[in-house]
């Protein structure tokens, strides 16, 4: 092989390696991935992690408003067995997370069907489950919005944690 298209070869080669390891959304935001395993189920979360960037985006969504906890792609749960998300039953399967923002810091998890539910208003056919999210004011700022899932047992807890905020939504093993 010649020197200019061993040259170019070897480009080309890196160029690819870097577009595929750079996992970034549209907007540039990093996709955060959360991981739980109850009674050898597998339950996990795939989302977007804007940044704050100087402002707080939980203080500033408006009371009634929906919020897709991400960015520009919808946050994806999905689970190997059927969950419980208060009185709904989850099945098996791949879902959307949203939240809505009630009055003052009350906050609902929504459990949707739709698994590329993006849109600001509630969908009354493809909605499954919508509980309380128990809020808390933190010391610790949390400049990348963070979904964790932690748990034990039968119990498990989808908890969102952006700025100076904590939401913590419960479910248990069917």
């Amino acid at each position: 092989m010649s020197r200019p298209v061993a040259h170019i070869s070897l480009l080309l080669l890196c160029v690819s390696l870097f577009a595929c390891s750079n996992q970034r959304s549209a907007s540039g935001n990093d996709r955060g991935r959360a991981e739980l395993t109850l009674r050898d189920k597998r339950i996990t979360v795939e989302y977007d992690r804007p940044s704050m960037n100087g402002t707080d985006g939980l203080a500033r969504t408006p009371e009634g408003s929906i919020w897709k906890m991400g960015d520009t792609r919808a946050t994806i749960l999905t689970t190997d067995t059927p969950l419980r998300f208060g009185p709904a039953l989850v099945p098996q399967g791949s879902y959307s997370l949203r939240a809505q923002h009630g009055s003052g810091h009350n906050w609902w998890l929504i459990v949707d069907r739709d698994v590329e539910a993006l849109q600001s208003q509630l969908e009354d056919t493809s909605a499954i489950s919508m509980i309380p999210f128990i809020y808390t004011k933190t010391n610790q700022s949390i400049e990348q919005l963070t979904i964790t899932l932690a748990g034990q047992g039968n119990e498990g807890h989808v908890i969102v944690q952006w700025g100076l905020h904590r939401l913590d939504a419960t479910f248990r093993l069917q």
